[in-house]
């Protein structure tokens, strides 16, 4: 009888069980949905960090990306700083100290994420940023951007050409009656804005992965690669080569990650990148990540002209190159 009983209950657990993670599974699903979009930024501004000498060295660069569920995160990173390694250097917004970061290899990156429960500042544009070394300023900067970080290009409104005054023109209409506008489309990214995924086999049971963006701007050129999840220890230079040339070093920080930025404005010699330019991450003579640029512009069509029998047909639409962007994260696979 009271192995019965023992039984019975056995049976009402397991039960109860099955209906509580029944339940819980849409609890689940909405989190794991609701989050994959919250890890996208929606606005990003930058400030570039220079010495107030005007020198090219030191440098670096402030970003703060603000998500589509209101969490932000602000990164503050300083390179080429000529002092020992372990220097605690404070970082400032608009005059107020917001945190500490420590020098390894000339160089250091603070990092605050509200996700985190940590307290990140402020920012707008005009918001000022300094770096400092007790009370000499190393580096300093004046944040600017705003625009949102994967802008839909659409078209402009004189782009739809249209017919004549009639909108139903029968077969025997006059030919004289033409469109007069040429569609055109609105700004789009141009073929000066290349990427490059960069992608390897695994290393220690670890997939790394990364991403090279080549910007050609009025002022500056720009080359910034980025690698994630190199299972390698912390420390380790990294060669990046560009078309068989090597253009840099980067040097991993702890969690496998490492980032190498190029700016022609910073007096550093950028790379010419070309769509189908290769781009490869080498460990002394071997490859661990690889990648070829590419891009993409907007295709006007042409202009709409008449028919014989004076029945207009537009053009089809202009259609789009577009730029996709994500920061990837997850846990580490063995």
């Amino acid at each position: 009888m009271q192995k019965e009983k023992q039984g019975q209950m056995w049976k009402t657990a397991v039960v109860f069980l099955a209906v509580f993670v029944w339940a819980a599974i849409p609890l689940i699903t909405q989190n794991t949905v609701e989050a994959s979009g919250d890890d996208v930024p929606v606005s990003t501004i930058t400030a570039a960090l220079r010495a107030p000498n005007g020198a090219v060295n030191p440098h670096g660069e402030a970003i703060l990306e603000i998500y589509a569920n209101n969490n932000r995160e602000l990164e503050v990173e300083v390179e080429d700083v000529n002092l020992p390694n372990g220097t605690v250097l404070t970082a400032f917004i608009n005059g107020s100290s917001i945190g500490q970061l420590t020098l390894s290899f000339q160089k250091g990156k603070l990092k605050l994420r509200t996700e985190d429960g940590q307290n990140v500042p402020n920012v707008s544009n005009g918001s000022t940023v300094q770096v400092r070394n007790g009370n000499t300023v190393l580096v300093s900067g004046v944040f600017s951007g705003g625009a949102s970080a994967t802008p839909s290009p659409t078209v402009s409104p004189s782009g739809s050409p249209t017919a004549s005054p009639s909108p139903n023109v029968s077969p025997t209409a006059s030919p004289t009656a033409s469109p007069t506008v040429s569609p055109t489309a609105s700004p789009s990214p141009t073929a000066s804005d290349l990427f490059a995924g960069l992608t390897g086999a695994t290393i220690n049971g670890v997939l790394p992965n990364g991403f090279a963006q080549y910007e050609f701007h009025s002022s500056r050129v720009e080359l910034e690669v980025r690698v994630r999840q190199v299972a390698l220890p912390a420390g380790t230079s990294l060669n990046v080569v560009v078309d068989n040339v090597s253009v840099g070093q980067l040097i991993l920080e702890n969690g496998g990650e490492g980032r190498l930025r190029l700016r022609s404005d910073n007096g550093q010699n950028v790379p010419t990148v070309v769509s189908g330019s290769t781009i490869r991450i080498v460990n002394g003579n071997t490859t661990i990540l690889s990648g070829t640029f590419s891009g993409a512009s907007a295709t006007p069509s042409p202009s709409p002209t008449a028919t014989p029998t004076g029945s207009p047909s537009p053009s089809p639409s202009p259609s789009f190159g577009r730029f996709f962007e994500a920061h990837l994260t997850g846990s580490q696979v063995t």
